[in-house]
Parts: structure tokens; C-alpha cells; sequence
């Protein structure tokens, strides 16, 4: 499904074959100016939606494609992520050269958290939210220690309240 309250700039990089979202996965870019890599076929890389420092949400793969996201995953003894989730960018640089993080932005963070909302509503399939460093320990750190899993926890907790569903945020990351 494409969504058009989203900007679509279609990226190459994915495998049109149907599938049933079963979980989000958050990640960071570790970049800024994002969307030409995630769209450039050398870099056979993408996800299914960025989200830009300042809020803009581009859609980048049908959500009931194969967005390539994960890469070597596995996530409750299933392998393959990609196979079975949504994938979120946030344009974040992530382990900055002094070792800290990037902080993520305001704008940027209430966007995220209405494009998770029309997810859940639109996949009552989906119920796991994580962290890209949750799907591929040892491999992968974002989206980084920077990131507000508490907010995620409290949206999903109310739209859990306000639908009856039962979500549940695993994403944890401690460094």
C-alpha cells in the first residue's frame, strides 16, 4: 500500500513479492541527505518510508513489498526480517565522531509516531515494534541510545487502550 498523504519517491531496491506485516523496524540512517542513497540501485539498500529531520515522511516501497531494511536478521527464532516487517528510516547520523549520538528531532519524532499509528491501523497483523539493533544484535546499533523508546512505548500504549489490540514495543537498546 502506498500512502498518499506521503511524498512517494520509489526506490529499486526491493522485491515485489506480497507479504503480511508482522512487525516496524526502526532504524537511523547514519547520514544525512538519505533519500539518494536509499533510492540509488548500487546501494541495495532501502526501507519503506524515510522520515527527514524536520518531519517530511517519503515512501519509498509499497508496504506489501519487500523493502531490503534488515539484512541479516532474525527475530523470535524467525529469520529474514525483511520478509515480514516495515521498515522506517529516521535521517539521523547516529554514532557521531566524539562518540556520542545525534539527538533525534521534535518534528521528526511526532512524525514517526503518526505514520506508526496509520501502520497499526492499516495491519492488524503487526504486533512487535523494534529496533534495527533487536533484529540484528552485534551487527547493528540504531537506532542508537538517543532514541525515545519511551514515547513509542507510551503512543502504542494509548492506540493499545484506544483498539484493543495488544502491541508490544520490545526495542531496547543499552550501550
Amino acid at each position: 500500500m502506498f500512502y498518499k498523504q506521503y511524498a512517494i519517491k520509489q526506490s529499486p531496491n526491493f522485491k515485489p513479492i506480497k507479504k503480511q506485516n508482522e512487525l516496524i523496524v526502526i532504524h537511523y540512517t547514519a547520514g544525512i541527505d538519505s533519500l539518494p542513497w536509499l533510492t540509488n540501485p548500487e546501494s541495495q539498500a532501502s526501507a519503506h518510508f524515510l522520515i527527514g529531520r524536520e518531519g517530511k515522511v517519503t515512501q519509498l516501497v509499497d508496504t506489501d513489498h519487500i523493502a531490503w531494511h534488515a539484512g541479516v536478521s532474525e527475530w523470535m527464532g524467525r529469520k529474514s526480517c525483511n520478509n515480514f516487517s516495515v521498515g522506517i528510516e529516521l535521517e539521523n547520523r547516529g554514532k557521531m565522531i566524539n562518540g556520542g549520538f545525534e539527538e533525534f528531532y521534535e518534528r521528526q519524532l511526532a512524525a514517526m509516531e503518526e505514520l506508526i499509528g496509520l501502520l497499526l491501523k492499516d495491519n492488524d497483523s503487526i504486533v512487535d515494534i523494534v529496533g534495527h539493533q533487536d533484529i540484528a544484535p552485534g551487527r547493528k546499533i540504531d537506532p542508537g541510545p538517543r532514541f525515545h523508546w519511551d514515547r513509542v512505548e507510551a503512543f502504542v500504549s494509548h492506540f493499545n487502550a484506544a483498539s484493543g489490540r495488544n502491541v508490544k514495543v520490545r526495542g531496547k537498546l543499552s550501550l
